[in-house]
């Protein structure tokens, strides 16, 4: 019995040797593991802070920017031009919107009255067309956007050129508040088509020099382009139907173009949710015929 004691000490020494070991090394390792879990947490931490201080310092400025632009809307000449300048600078599109919708309530209001002076009325279009510009940009680069919708936006909006065959029926000067309608004729729909979209673009047009509002707001340039089946199967737009397309929010000013429209038409017109989000702008399809 005692040889045999003898004779399992060895091995009994080396198996506990050799868990030790094992055991410092799990050690080692577990200690490295939560150094590194120790430096992760740490860094997360300063870039969760360094984000919140970035938070703050856009929120003050947007605050700031807030407060400016209230009290240069205050102003009895020329502070519409400053309001302006300050809402184009807005990351927060919501905040942007809101800001840039207030603005031309107060032009509408000095417009009316004859206060608003020329250079309010150049720094109004100027931010117009770099809000449109955004959301036109905005749209293109959307991951969630389809193609569709993508092609009906690069037509279908008031900064593109594309199948323009009258750039401005408008005979006096642009109003910078109004809203700004694209009237197409489709190619396929020939002379009928295009003969309906010049009565109905030219009846808009006399509307707008007259200064006659459709639902309460000014109408802007009045344009009349062509649409190709091609361009129209890219962007799933009418091809054979007489429509209005208006986005969310723009139903009463969709409504009353609808009104006018099928005044001039043989088969009426109907309003059609649109998906470009393009701001103070309808497009009206006259390829019913």
């Amino acid at each position: 019995m005692t040889g045999e004691n003898s004779s399992d000490r060895p091995y009994l020494g080396r198996t506990l040797a050799t868990l030790a070991a094992l055991f410092s090394l799990a050690a080692t390792a577990l200690s490295g593991v939560g150094a590194w879990y120790a430096n992760q947490a740490s860094e997360q931490s300063q870039a969760t802070q360094a984000a919140l201080e970035q938070s703050k310092l856009v929120k003050d400025y947007q605050i700031k920017v807030f407060e400016i632009v209230d009290k240069s809307l205050s102003q009895a000449q020329g502070g519409l031009v400053l309001a302006s300048a300050y809402a184009s600078s807005l990351d927060d599109q919501k905040l942007q919107t809101l800001v840039i919708q207030a603005i031309r309530v107060v032009a509408l209001s000095r417009q009316k009255t004859g206060a608003l002076t020329q250079e309010e009325a150049a720094a109004l279009q100027v931010l117009t067309e770099a809000t449109r510009q955004a959301d036109v940009t905005q749209i293109e680069n959307a991951p969630n956007v389809t193609d569709t919708t993508k092609a009906a936006a690069a037509i279908v909006n008031p900064l593109s050129q594309n199948g323009v065959t009258e750039a401005q029926l408008n005979r006096k000067a642009i109003n910078p508040i109004g809203w700004d309608v694209d009237v197409f004729w489709c190619v396929s729909r020939g002379d009928p088509s295009q003969q309906l979209a010049d009565a109905i673009a030219r009846d808009l047009a006399d509307k707008a020099d007259a200064g006659t509002p459709l639902s309460g707001q000014p109408l802007g340039r009045i344009r009349v382009r062509q649409l190709t089946d091609a361009a129209a199967d890219r962007g799933n737009l009418p091809k054979d139907t007489n429509e209005v397309r208006a986005d969310i929010g723009e139903e009463s000013m969709g409504d009353a173009l609808v009104l006018a429209a099928s005044a001039k038409a043989t088969h009426p017109f109907f309003r059609e949710k649109s998906g470009t989000s393009t701001r103070w702008y309808l497009s009206l399809f006259a390829c019913g015929v």
